[in-house]
């Protein structure tokens, strides 16, 4: 957005993107940060379903608002916690170029493998390494 509000029409497709992520066909942007030259870094969860397996991803967007190819040749990677479902929900740029990403897993591995609705979640923090080009 510009300061006054409006949508910055030189991003993307007159100021708006949407992206498909991950494996699975939904998906949810929960942090983002503007990096100095203008692209965008995001931490995001694709789910399978209400009730089915997430990963966690990492994400980037050029300054005009396409998939950074950069990062894993498509602009997203996502991060594998021992095949346990995951979900990211916030993200920090370290001054080193790593990337710290967090959020949570299932403790059990699959939804659904304990008794009752809520199924036991154990909170999740990786650190990706400075890859070429990222951030």
């Amino acid at each position: 957005l510009r300061p006054d509000g409006r949508l910055d029409r030189s991003f993307a497709h007159a100021g708006r993107r949407t992206v498909t992520l991950g494996p699975y066909p939904e998906g949810t942007v929960q942090r983002i940060a503007e990096l100095a030259d203008g692209r965008v870094v995001f931490a995001a969860s694709s789910q399978r379903g209400y009730m089915g397996p997430s990963q966690a991803i990492l994400g980037r967007l050029t300054s005009h608002g396409a998939p950074d190819q950069t990062l894993a040749g498509r602009g997203w990677m996502t991060i594998d916690f021992a095949g346990r479902p995951a979900t990211a929900q916030d993200l920090a740029l370290n001054p080193d170029g790593s990337t710290m990403l967090a959020g949570s897993i299932l403790a059990s591995g699959l939804p659904g493998e304990t008794e009752g609705l809520l199924d036991p979640v154990d909170f999740a923090v990786a650190r990706v390494n400075p890859v070429p080009g990222f951030p």
